[in-house]
């Protein structure tokens, strides 16, 4: 299960972001890929349609 959702998750971020998911690697931080406070807000927006999961601005974007 949590490799499914973590593929879900690699293969969104990667659409936002423009970026195959295959670049994309869980032991980098998402600001290492250029995110900006509106990526942020639709990476956020998204996990709470798929999961029911809120997930804080601050945690997408702090180190």
């Amino acid at each position: 299960m949590r490799e499914a959702i973590l593929r879900l998750v690699k293969k969104r971020f990667s659409n936002l972001i423009l970026m195959p998911s295959e670049q994309i690697g869980e032991d980098r931080l998402l600001l290492e890929f250029g995110v900006d406070s509106m990526i942020a807000s639709e990476f956020r927006a998204w996990f709470w349609s798929v999961f029911r999961v809120d997930v804080s601005f601050l945690d997408i974007m702090s180190a």
